[in-house]
């Protein structure tokens, strides 16, 4: 992997905490290159040089600073458990909470630009344990989605209504697991 310069880091820093910086203050929509650049120091054209646009700066954001590496504990399991599907649920919620503590009243308007970001990162991690276990077959990655968008559904309800989640996720998951779901 290629290391960056540290002047291109310090500058991508100022940049990207300009906007955190902004974001307490103001709706992410009504951050403009221009509000950041003052914020952070820097000319345009030296934005321009690290990112296209503010959108590059969010994508940045979401994959670099937010995504990146959250999913390791995942890629590093045997196969898809009980354990694994805990450790999941457990890094979107480490990450929402990550999210919310950096843009507070954001975070729903963030949440759809980097929503997909973490449910591709989360397919390819589970993909690569069923490819682990099952060899490359092409129902791996449907049911890596399947599993990613399910986990994600369940972390996010328990992130946004709390009280919704009265049974602890472990046990949900060993009921889902043992096939012990309501009757219907």
């Amino acid at each position: 992997m290629e290391r960056l310069d540290p002047r291109v880091q310090r500058t991508r820093q100022l940049i990207v905490d300009a906007f955190f910086n902004l974001s307490k203050d103001k709706n992410i929509d009504g951050i403009s290159v221009k509000d950041i650049t003052v914020t952070a120091n820097i000319n345009r054209s030296t934005f321009y040089s690290h990112f296209g646009d503010k959108q590059d700066l969010i994508s940045y954001i979401s994959k670099e600073i937010l995504i990146k590496g959250q999913f390791k504990d995942i890629k590093n399991q045997d196969s898809i458990d009980e354990e694994t599907l805990i450790l999941a649920v457990q890094a979107i919620s480490n990450l929402r909470t990550r999210i919310f503590q950096l843009l507070g009243d954001n975070l729903n308007i963030f949440k759809t630009y980097c929503e997909p970001d973490i449910k591709q990162e989360l397919t390819d991690a589970l993909y690569c344990l069923l490819v682990k276990k099952h060899g490359d077959k092409p129902r791996c990655f449907i049911e890596a989605t399947f599993l990613s968008w399910g986990i994600y559904g369940v972390a996010d309800v328990c992130f946004v209504s709390p009280a919704s989640c009265n049974v602890p996720i472990s046990s949900l998951i060993s009921n889902i697991l043992d096939n012990k779901f309501i009757s219907l």
